[in-house]
């Protein structure tokens, strides 16, 4: 994608206030962005590292990830929804807690 027309947004968390960067996402021309990383980075839970797992892509494939803030969105939720804060599925600052990723889908 040519740099002039990266698509950029700023998404604000209403719970956090908090500006979350979405311009590594997918837009509604382009679908859900699934980089595929080498290594994704580790987060700690408890005395665990746990990672985003490329399997994802296949088991959801509606899923988008942002390497910017390490978490993983709906691609649907984040275009199309007017509701801007899902109990499921949270599309203001993403899914980060791997552990728990497949109860969140």
């Amino acid at each position: 994608m040519d740099k002039n027309n990266t698509y950029r947004s700023q998404l604000t968390s209403h719970n956090t206030g908090v500006q979350i960067c979405s311009d590594d996402l997918g837009t509604k021309d382009t679908g859900p962005r699934q980089p595929v990383l080498p290594v994704y980075p580790l987060t700690k839970f408890g005395v665990q590292n746990r990672a985003f797992s490329l399997s994802f892509y296949t088991k959801f494939s509606w899923i988008e990830y942002s390497e910017k803030n390490d978490a993983v969105f709906c691609f649907s939720c984040r275009n199309f929804s007017t509701n801007t804060h899902d109990d499921k599925f949270d599309n203001i600052n993403g899914i980060r807690n791997w552990r728990k990723v497949n109860f969140k889908f």
